[in-house]
């Protein structure tokens, strides 16, 4: 899976010890998001991407278990739960229902779960998970004519189906603005329409600022700062419909990525680092088994109160470092270091963990969306061996 590349440091590291981790500490870091696309046709399996919205980097790319792809192009969604970190996908095919796999087994094979596809649904072509379901159990999903709010779990309507006023086109894809709290449709045509999550009038039409390709098949909002919706298209393009922005996504083994939805999906970015050559698990995947390696836990929404840094030193006492202004464009290496050094030391502060597994409390309560962060252990114990960085930005 290629891996992100971020800016690393250029002097020696500021030794300053480090328990919990307040708001008041936190100097502002740079805005970026992950958005995510779908595109079950691509071989050998289907597969999920995700690139980021803003700042340096690679896209990611990881395959799905799931099923064959339907042959029409507007059939098919994706959908994150954020908070729970579950992300959803669907082929679009209704005897193919709705699958759901943890952040954490995106890539990994693991079989998702599968829930029952709307009844009377003959076709999924969007769908966006309801936030005011805090176990996102519960997402608003379309037929491309009807839009239904529906607990996947029981099978069962919360409210609908019911139709958009205007119609233009195919409904091809949901979206939810966090900052406004509105529900936003995009139809084949590009031709956007909102209403609030908790109902209301539906907005009039809408159309893109900008030239824009045929068969819009998603739309999704930056968590991190608001801004206009980004659409994706059947021909492969991601762009924001009012400035032209676009957001590069690799193609799907050689031809076109044919995406079927877009999703913003506030997960955590493994960056290259590591000394070793083996394979790492919970977090980095380069990397030895003697490797320090760190993860997030719990999340890292903004005013989380309960975010965690675990780090694994499986030989013994390791640095666990959390840089608060991740700006350097580039990395190093260090003399009589392992693998190389992805923080600002001016912007860093470390502990002394291990042996073992230890989680560093980090609270992000106060903290506004669009704040980034990065850590990376260094191995004392095993000859001073950097691990792999991680790098991850807070969202609504």
């Amino acid at each position: 899976m290629p891996r992100l590349t971020f800016p690393k440091a250029t002097a020696m590291i500021r030794f300053t010890p480090l328990t919990i981790l307040s708001a008041l500490t936190l100097a502002a870091g740079s805005a970026a998001q992950q958005l995510a696309t779908y595109d079950p046709a691509a071989t050998p399996d289907q597969e999920y991407a995700a690139s980021p919205c803003a700042g340096p980097g690679q896209m990611v790319v990881a395959d799905l278990v799931s099923r064959p792809a339907s042959s029409e192009w507007w059939r098919g969604a994706i959908a994150a739960d954020n908070h729970n970190q579950w992300l959803y996908y669907a082929t679009g095919n209704p005897a193919h229902g709705i699958q759901r796999v943890s952040f954490a087994g995106i890539g990994t094979g693991i079989l998702p779960t599968t829930f029952a596809t709307p009844p009377g649904f003959n076709q999924i072509t969007g769908m966006v998970v309801d936030p005011s379901d805090s176990l996102g159990d519960t997402l608003f999903i379309t037929n491309g004519e009807y839009i239904a709010q529906y607990h996947a779990p029981s099978g069962t309507y919360v409210e609908g189906p019911f139709a958009k006023p205007i119609e233009s086109g195919l409904i091809t894809g949901l979206g939810i603005n966090p900052f406004s709290g509105r529900l936003w449709t995009v139809d084949s045509s590009t031709t956007m329409q909102s209403r609030f999550v908790t109902g209301g009038h539906w907005s009039a039409p809408q159309v893109p600022a900008v030239a824009v390709p045929i068969r819009a098949t998603g739309i999704s909002f930056c968590n991190t700062e608001g801004t206009a919706p980004y659409v994706s298209y059947w021909d492969g393009t991601v762009l924001n419909v009012q400035t032209g922005a676009t957001i590069p996504f690799l193609s799907a083994y050689g031809s076109v990525r044919h995406h079927r939805g877009l999703a913003f999906v506030g997960i955590v970015t493994t960056l290259i680092g590591s000394g070793g050559g083996g394979g790492g698990g919970g977090g980095s995947s380069t990397g030895s088994q003697e490797d320090p390696r760190v993860r997030v836990e719990n999340g890292f929404m903004a005013g989380n109160d309960d975010t965690r840094i675990a780090v694994d030193s499986p030989l013994g006492i390791a640095l666990l470092g959390i840089d608060f202004n991740p700006t350097l464009p580039s990395g190093i290496s260090l003399p009589g270091f392992s693998g190389l050094l992805l923080l600002n030391p001016a912007s860093t502060v470390l502990q002394l963990v291990g042996p073992g597994t230890t989680q560093v409390p980090f609270s992000l309560v106060g903290v506004p969306p669009g704040i980034a962060f990065r850590s990376q252990a260094v191995g004392v114990t095993n000859g001073l061996s950097f691990g792999d960085a991680i790098h991850f930005v807070t969202h609504l």
